[in-house]
């Protein structure tokens, strides 16, 4: 009786392992493929992201006019250093929305979308999502998801190396408003490979480089302005 107590409850010990290690490979699982997707889960550890500034407009500074010359002097802006295993990307260049991207034209919500993933992108580069918050509806969802969990992820002292998403094609077949009521731009895009990194350099996971990928970007136009309400899949 007790011989066989023993071996039930040795089983029961190695179902409960096998039950732990099938658990995590699942979550593991799970994160790649939230890489993939742009999802960045947050975790603890990692080192602090730097504090990001335009790396590509000089800041001068003028001295007071004598009275024979004026003397300038122009300091040269930190250059922009790509994230490494090292640490966060340094000194990342804000995007700048083009006037383009305002207009109320096809034309116009092109370039919008464009300038959508660049302020995106800088997001995943910094932590800040600021610039792609500003110009995204709350009803957006997916973005929404996302802003708050790039977030999260940097604020746990994380970083991101890779991960950009590049829209190669923007297409407009009807500039008119959909039955969801947004006007509509199919985008095709590719996304780099991405590393999540944590303290010391340790990578929690990778994704390997997608392309020709396609969504569906919905934005809506109101006081002079594009602003993203949706961004769905193709089909």
């Amino acid at each position: 009786m007790a011989g066989t107590q023993r071996r039930t409850a040795k089983r029961d010990v190695a179902r409960k392992r096998s039950m732990t290690a099938g658990s995590r490979q699942r979550a593991g699982a799970v994160v790649a493929l939230m890489v993939v997707l742009g999802l960045l889960a947050g975790c603890s550890g990692g080192s602090e992201p730097a504090t990001s500034s335009p790396a590509s407009a000089p800041v001068s500074s003028t001295a007071s006019p004598s009275a024979s010359t004026t003397a300038t002097t122009t300091v040269a802006a930190a250059p922009y250093k790509p994230a490494d295993q090292n640490g966060p990307a340094q000194n990342v260049p804000k995007p700048v929305k083009p006037a383009l991207a305002d207009e109320f034209s096809a034309e116009g919500l092109k370039a919008f979308a464009k300038y959508w993933y660049d302020a995106y992108n800088y997001g995943t580069a910094t932590g800040d999502t600021s610039l792609a918050e500003a110009i995204t509806s709350g009803t957006c969802i997916y973005c929404q998801g996302q802003f708050t969990d790039i977030k999260a992820w940097y604020q746990a002292k994380n970083w991101v190396m890779g991960g950009e998403l590049t829209p190669t094609t923007i297409y407009i077949k009807n500039f008119a408003v959909a039955p969801n009521g947004s006007y509509q731009a199919v985008v095709q895009f590719n996304l780099a490979s991405a590393t999540l990194l944590k303290a010391g350099g340790v990578v929690e996971r990778t994704a390997p480089e997608s392309t020709a990928l396609g969504g569906i970007f919905n934005a809506a136009y109101a006081d002079h302005r594009w602003t993203t309400s949706d961004i769905g899949k193709i089909g």
